[in-house]
């Protein structure tokens, strides 16, 4: 499946470059937009999209309800006209809602962006860092959800990355030398191994995407109540179906049942994402890599 993609994208020009912190679409001068899946499950918890995009004009992305529906979406054009304005859109080609004069792009190097839409408040600002820098918004007082992004860039060619490391601080809270802390409205990359202990249960050490530990003995993740939604994998056509397992992390999984506990060591090497809901909080992780290793897992984070 993922040569056949690979050979899709050549046969359209599109260019994707891998690596541990980010991923990076090359992408040729054409209208139609390119719907990166693999962002799916992320933004659709988040509500938010950070990227820099490299590029004299026209980078264009849609935010849509369905995959290839331009009617439900919400179309983004920063840096149109010649680099002369942005503008948003309540669907594919329609009327602006909202304009910027400005000149956000460059042809020589990357400009940091993000978008949101919580709320139905469509918002995109420059740098990194949700919620500064606004440019232009616009509220849709008919919302709908937003479910697939997809990137264009119209008539000139544009490199387009999105980064997985936009951390947050991590540090232990006092007194508790085993708690990954996360600050709101950041995302972390995190790997996550996998050990079974003793007493059947499961404890894990995480490690950022630039090789530095969190913590290398056990740890646990703050409020303890956590929801595994172990997404389907797909392999040759056959669906694996999906499953949850719900447990405390504090109480290394003694709260699951025995069943469960046999269905998720069954299918973790199946297992391409979960989310971990807290008293307050919504995290959501998405695994990227081999399947293979099953107890070695790269997530993003975010909420």
């Amino acid at each position: 499946m993922k040569e056949l993609l690979h050979l899709f994208h050549i046969l359209c020009g599109i260019r994707i470059v891998y690596s541990a912190s980010r991923t990076v679409w090359n992408l040729p001068p054409v209208s139609q937009y390119h719907y990166i899946d693999e962002l799916s499950t992320f933004i659709r918890h988040a509500k938010y999209i950070q990227f820099d995009v490299k590029g004299c004009n026209d980078a264009c992305f849609i935010l849509s309800e369905h995959r290839n529906d331009s009617s439900h979406s919400y179309e983004i054009v920063v840096g149109g006209w010649e680099n002369s304005k942005s503008v948003i859109r309540k669907c594919k080609g329609c009327a602006s809602m909202a304009t910027a004069s400005h000149r956000p792009m460059s042809c020589t190097e990357f400009r940091p962006f993000w978008a949101s839409w919580e709320n139905g408040i469509i918002r995109v600002g420059e740098g990194l860092e949700v919620g500064a820098g606004t440019f232009i918004e616009w509220s849709d007082e008919t919302s709908h959800p937003v479910n697939f992004l997809g990137i264009s860039s119209f008539n000139t060619p544009t490199s387009w990355r999105y980064f997985k490391g936009n951390v947050s601080s991590l540090e232990a809270a006092p007194g508790e030398s085993n708690v990954i802390k996360l600050e709101s409205g950041k995302s972390v990359v995190v790997k996550l191994t996998f050990e079974a202990a003793e007493n059947s249960s499961y404890k894990f050490s995480a490690t950022l995407d630039n090789g530095i530990a969190i913590n290398t003995s056990s740890a646990t993740i703050e409020n303890g109540t956590i929801a595994y939604v172990i997404y389907s994998h797909f392999m040759s056509g056959v669906s694996f179906g999906s499953y949850s397992v719900i447990f405390s992390m504090v109480d290394n999984m003694n709260s699951v049942a025995a069943k469960e506990k046999e269905m998720f060591l069954q299918y973790e090497e199946r297992i391409t994402g979960f989310t971990i809901l807290t008293n307050d909080t919504i995290f959501h992780w998405n695994r990227e890599g081999s399947v293979e290793a099953s107890n070695e897992f790269w997530f993003q984070c975010c909420y």
